[in-house]
């Protein structure tokens, strides 16, 4: 093999990659990436048995061949090199050089890639049904359902994972994304523009560690297409597929807490006051002293957190409210998190009783929420 292609083709694709080609496997392969040459360039491959990644990139071939390189190391050198351009080539088996000139004269790695029989292959799936969906939508849905997160230890799929499902909206076309940890939840929904998805009979669990480094390569413009075949998730954009493994299992039916607004009163209070107040009173929480109790009552709320290993925190704001009191505990870095999700300058807290959970939501996309559920006082 014998290649140049330009370092700003393959910069931002081989920052993404890291977090896939840098999981620990039980092949050591799979900490290098895959390049083959072909009719349009190269395309290059990537995996952690889990989620596979490959994507055509222009470049000028000399010589055809593949190679599997360590993607790390890589990386590093093609971040390094000053050049615009990238030189490759396999010098002998399984030798690599890399250089900033076609001779390698001036500036030149030469290090061992890995045996590309032994790369695993990634999955050959034909006649998905894509759905069109907006680029930013998808990688805000991803962004609110990661928030949640789960121990090193927890196997349940509902937790680990986030439920992806095709719902319709009268004449409106939607997708809706749930994650939940059984202490709080997040649920987005975004209509989408084109396409009829082969839905699923069951639910469709998509790894939160998977939809974390689909975040990478999603952007903030433009359209992706996704589908699910033969047990797989797939994104395609326009050069690039990316393939997340399906969690099995059942998502467990939250319906009942998405529809829970009847009785339910409304306080709107400025996100940035909320936000200060709650990183104040979560100063003297601690893993055994997590809530804090809210006390909401006429035209006013008060947090106080007490920790008999730090002390006490009390402080309160004005608000619009003048229903019955309501006293409830919450984990106030759940508040924070749901907080932070909404970009208004106002956050919607919906609320019923003492120890009924607390909706949080934004006014631009009310039918995106967080849902908190209350502690024990």
């Amino acid at each position: 093999m014998k290649l140049s292609v330009e370092k700003k083709d393959i910069i931002e694709m081989l920052a993404n990659v890291q977090g896939i080609a840098g999981k620990r496997s039980s092949l050591a392969i799979t900490e290098n990436i895959l390049i083959k040459t072909g009719k349009e360039g190269i395309s290059v491959s990537a995996t952690d048995i889990e989620t596979g990644f490959e994507g055509i990139y222009p470049a000028t071939i000399e010589n055809e061949g593949t190679i599997a390189i360590n993607a790390r190391q890589f990386y590093e050198i093609v971040k390094k090199i000053d050049s615009n351009i990238i030189y490759l080539r396999e010098e002998k088996k399984q030798w690599i050089q890399i250089s900033d000139t076609e001779d390698g004269s001036r500036l030149k790695y030469q290090i061992m890639g890995g045996e590309t029989e032994s790369f695993p292959q990634l999955p050959v799936i034909a006649d998905v049904s894509y759905i069109d969906v907006n680029s930013a939508d998808f990688k805000n849905m991803i962004l609110w359902a990661t928030v949640i997160t789960s121990s090193g230890t927890e196997k349940r799929a509902h937790v680990i994972g986030a439920n992806l499902e095709y719902i319709k909206d009268g004449k409106i076309k939607k997708i809706r994304m749930v994650s939940t940890d059984g202490k709080r939840l997040t649920k987005t929904e975004y209509s989408y523009k084109k396409g009829e998805p082969d839905t699923p009979e069951t639910s469709t669990i998509l790894p939160k560690k998977a939809l974390n480094e689909l975040f990478k390569f999603l952007k903030d413009e433009g359209t992706i297409q996704i589908g699910t075949r033969d047990n797989y998730f797939i994104v395609k954009n326009n050069n690039e597929i990316i393939y997340i493994n399906l969690l099995s299992g059942e998502y467990p039916n939250l319906e009942t807490l998405f529809s829970d607004e009847k009785g339910r009163t409304e306080i709107k209070i400025n996100r940035k006051k909320l936000k200060d107040m709650l990183e104040r009173m979560s100063i003297l929480t601690t893993d055994n002293y997590k809530g804090v109790i809210f006390t909401f009552e006429k035209n006013i709320l008060t947090i106080n957190a007490q920790n008999p290993d730090r002390g006490e925190s009390y402080e309160w704001m004005d608000i619009q409210y003048d229903k019955k009191q309501i006293k409830s505990m919450f984990n106030p870095d759940y508040f924070i998190d749901a907080v932070n999700l909404i970009e208004d300058d106002e956050v919607c807290l919906k609320l019923k009783e003492d120890q009924a959970p607390c909706i949080v939501c934004g006014g631009k996309h009310p039918e995106n929420i967080n849902i908190i559920m209350p502690m024990k006082i």
